[in-house]
Order: C-alpha cells, then structure tokens, then sequence
C-alpha cells in the first residue's frame, strides 16, 4: 500500500562541511565531508508516474567517476573543497542495464542515471535527499531527461523525477523508496494500468508543426542563453508585438517601471521579454557592484545594505547564472494551427503552459503565453504574478543554479 509522502515542497539548499582528520597512512588525508541537504517536494504515486518520461526495472552494472557539476576544464579529482564548493557540488553517473520498461521508449538496452553525490580524492559530497547508486543492485526507477547545467559537462543523461523518493530499490520482492514502499508486483501492475503510463498527444504529423516545435525549443534556448550573459540580440527573431496578444495590465506596469516611462500607453510580447532580462541584468550589475565596493572595503555587505537592495525593484532578481543552460526537456502535449495563428500546449518543469504563435512572411514567432497550471507566485516578482511568462517557468528552473544575493558564502 503507497503511503504519503512526507516531504515540503520548496526545496532548500543548506551546505556543511565536516572535516575530517589525518588518518593513519602517512602522508595521506581523508576526503573532506561536504553534506548538502535538501528537501523535496511531496508526490503521490500517480504525480511520479505522470511526470516520468521513462519508468524501468534495470540493475546497476557501472558506476562512473564523479565529475564537477558545472563545467571546468580541470580534473574533478585534483579539485579543491573550495573549488568544489563554487561549482555547487559534483555529480556521479550510473550505467543501469533495463531489464523491464514500464513506461516510454529507449532504444538502448542501458541508460545512464545521475546523481548529485560523489566522492574525488579531496571531497566526498553527500546529499540525504540523493540516491547513491549501488553496483549489482536492482532499482524501480521514475526518470526524466537531466536538462540542468552539468548538462554542460556531460549531456544525455536521465535523472529521478523527486531525487530519493523515485527511486525504489528492490529487495525481497519489495519496491522500497525514501518514501513509501510497494510488494514488486503491486507496484507493477499498478503502473502498467494507469492511464498515465500512457499520455496522450495531439500533434500534427505536418512539417508546420515542427516548425513551431523548433521555433519553441529555439526560443528557450535562446533565453537560456541571455540568463548567462544579458545579450537580448536574438530575441526579435523569436518574439513579436502583435496586437491581437497584448500583456497584462500588470506586466504593462512592469514594463514601465523597468523603463522608466510611465506615459507608455500598449506593449507587446517582445517588449516584455527584453523589460525583463533588461531588469535583470541592471539588478545582478548593481548587486555585483555592490558586492565589489564592500570587497574593496575589505568588508561584508552590511544589513541594511543587503536589506535596501532587497527592498528596491532589484530586489527579486535570480542572480547572475553560472553555466549556459541548453536543450531543456520541454514535453509537447498538443498544437493547434489554424489562419496563420497556432497554440501550443506543453510542459515544462512543474509548469503546464499554453504558447501562442503567430505567422509573419512564412515565419513563427511567439506572440503570448499564459499558464494552464498556476505557477508558484512567491517565486516571481511582484508584478509578474498575474500573467507569469515562460520566462518563469526558466527562472524556476535556473534559480537553484544562480549566484543569489543571499546565498551562503563558503565557511572559512
């Protein structure tokens, strides 16, 4: 019988050292212990077995060496607890060998499954929300394409839909998670008659709609790229202003503030997106300014500086991200073209969203966007709450791999 999962939802990230002594071998030092600890969000069984690309049965043949979770050219192995600390940990791979599909569709008779732990000859990272994968054990797996940025350093992988809690070791012919526990064949049989081993699409076989799929992947892409490095260039390639698709008053606002053009009286789809990265990046320079002054002053950022920042319209930003973050796992569940307009409907991290799309001189752009499931509004700005944005949906994903204002400093 599932039992519910006792987790909280938003996910908090708290690192530790404890450092370990000299052992006895001269010459030779432990690994210094860095202990990351997460929550997760609570899932039922049938939330797994929705927001899983691929379910499978598979024993654990090889285990990898860890690698850094963002990219650098230098030897994970050599690497510091500084170094390993600014990269926000390591990751290590498994190769798994599928003994049985329950849900999707791989070609290849193994996949390799990621976890955020590891060990290197400086630094073991240990995570208690994260699975480490044991060689010649047998799991029941919940996977989803990796699209975050150690995809950077290693693409192709797949990763638990809710770290620990998705993944079920078998033993005694029991399916045993963090957070419930199943008989096998229960579990099975229970995931082979849900309709949700089985999602439905309803996408055109047409060149027309590949186009518009590539149009969205590009536009995400290139999104991806200006949380990395502010250059809105290729948005107009993207995004239009059409005035069939106008923004929320709310976003109108937005834009105002951002703009400083209070008289401005319509906007458009584009004129949103380049107000946001706009405010984004003018928020990271003056933080980052910030932050060098006091550094100059051979000083921390006091309090009451910290909290005016907070308090301006600068004060929600994500923070510079460290790593450009490609190829996202967007899922397409429907598109619908009709005269030179078409919608989109797919999902996106925790996000279901509906795209609209409209034709101009035989080119797709992205001409508006609303949310078919309610996006978490303590994660967005203020004035973004009403009509949240792809745009978000990125920045929910982008968020725990930012350098935020708050966020901890290495302990010294």
């Amino acid at each position: 019988m599932n039992k519910k999962i006792l987790f909280p939802i938003v996910a908090l990230i708290v690192l530790v050292f404890l450092l370990y002594g000299l052992t006895k071998k001269e010459d030779r030092k432990e690994p210094v212990t860095m202990m990351a600890s997460s929550s997760i969000r609570e899932m039922t069984i049938d939330e797994k077995i929705e927001e899983a690309e691929l379910i499978i049965i598979g024993e654990v043949k090889t285990t990898l060496p860890s690698r850094w979770r963002f990219h650098n050219e230098k030897d994970t192995n050599n690497a510091t607890p500084q170094e390993i600390f600014e990269a926000e940990g390591i990751f290590t791979d498994s190769i798994i060998s599928i003994d049985q599909t329950l849900k999707g569709k791989i070609d290849e008779p193994t996949v390799r499954v990621r976890s955020f732990v590891g060990e290197t000859e400086q630094v073991r990272w240990v995570d208690d929300s994260q699975v480490s994968y044991k060689q010649g054990q047998t799991y029941l797996l919940f996977l989803v394409k990796d699209f975050g940025p150690s995809q950077n350093v290693d693409p192709g992988d797949y990763i638990s839909v809710n770290s620990n809690a998705s993944v079920y070791e078998i033993r005694d012919g029991k399916a045993i998670s963090a957070s419930d526990e199943w008989i096998l064949e229960d579990l099975v049989a229970y995931i082979k008659n849900s309709p949700l081993s089985t999602p439905t699409q309803n996408i055109p076989d047409t060149p027309e709609a590949q186009e518009i799929m590539q149009t969205i992947e590009t536009a995400y892409d290139i999104e991806a790229e200006a949380a990395y490095t502010f250059d809105l260039t290729n948005f107009p390639t993207v995004f239009v202003n059409d005035p069939r698709y106008s923004i929320s008053p709310d976003n109108l606002n937005f834009i105002r503030d951002v703009t400083s053009n209070t008289s401005l009286e319509t906007a458009g789809y584009l004129d949103y997106k380049i107000a946001y990265y706009t405010w984004w990046q003018e928020g990271t320079l003056q933080f980052e300014a910030l932050r060098e002054k006091a550094k100059a002053e051979n000083r921390e950022i006091t309090k009451d500086e910290l909290d005016a920042f907070l308090a301006s319209k600068w004060g929600m930003i994500p923070g510079r991200v460290k790593d450009p973050i490609r190829h996202f796992n967007l899922k397409f569940n429907s598109i619908t073209i009709g005269n030179e307009v078409a919608t989109a409907v797919l999902d996106f991290s925790t996000n279901t969203k509906e795209l609209v799309l409209v034709l101009i001189d035989g080119k797709w752009y992205l001409a508006g966007d609303k949310d078919v499931t309610i996006f978490p509004a303590d994660l967005l700005t203020p004035s973004l709450t009403s009509t949240p944005s792809p745009t978000e949906a990125l920045i929910e994903t982008l968020l725990p791999f930012t350098d935020t204002p708050v966020a901890t400093e290495l302990p010294t």
